[in-house]
């Protein structure tokens, strides 16, 4: 490289840090923590070892090539595996009166249907008539979702429940 060029370390070979980013429609989003840039650091020439350089050399040669190995087994497997979606959404005192809102009980709504199994956190129910209301609208073009609550929790003068709300069809 001439004096006066640009260095660039993710081209140039010498560096000791090869970033691979997955834009692949297979990899990105199917695993938590796997769309964005997955790092292989091979050990640096400061690491001093009595086994000489060959021996480093080595060692990230095979640090590298598990790193590919582990980036196609990915995408391999991804074409096999549906996505599988886990979500958790705090209600925030969700009873009667947010449910009564329809701007709210709409927003709500559509947060539950992007997901296969959807916490609804903080359900204030005392009757039943919350839960039952969000799944008739949440089902109202196909019986698509079920739920499950927790008993009540919590004290004598106010109690909330967990919600789980599944698909009924993986």
């Amino acid at each position: 490289m001439g004096p006066g060029l640009l260095h660039d370390p993710y081209v140039d070979m010498t560096s000791h840090l090869f970033l691979l980013h997955i834009r692949s429609a297979l990899c990105h989003s199917r695993w938590s923590g796997m769309g964005g840039p997955l790092l292989i650091t091979p050990p640096s020439d400061s690491y001093s070892d009595k086994r000489g350089s060959g021996a480093r050399d080595m060692e990230g040669y095979q640090t590298i090539m598990f790193g590919f190995f582990h980036l196609l087994t990915l995408c391999t497997l991804g074409s096999y595996v549906t996505p599988f979606r886990i979500c958790a959404f705090n209600g925030q005192h969700f009873g009667e009166k947010k449910v009564a809102n329809d701007e709210i009980l709409n927003v709500v709504v559509k947060i539950v249907q992007r997901c296969d199994i959807c916490l609804l956190q903080e359900v204030h129910d005392p009757k039943g008539t919350v839960v039952s209301k969000l799944m008739s609208v949440l089902n109202r073009p196909k019986d698509e979702f079920l739920a499950v609550s927790s008993p009540p929790l919590g004290r004598k003068s106010y109690t909330e429940q967990y919600v789980f709300i599944y698909k009924s069809v993986l």
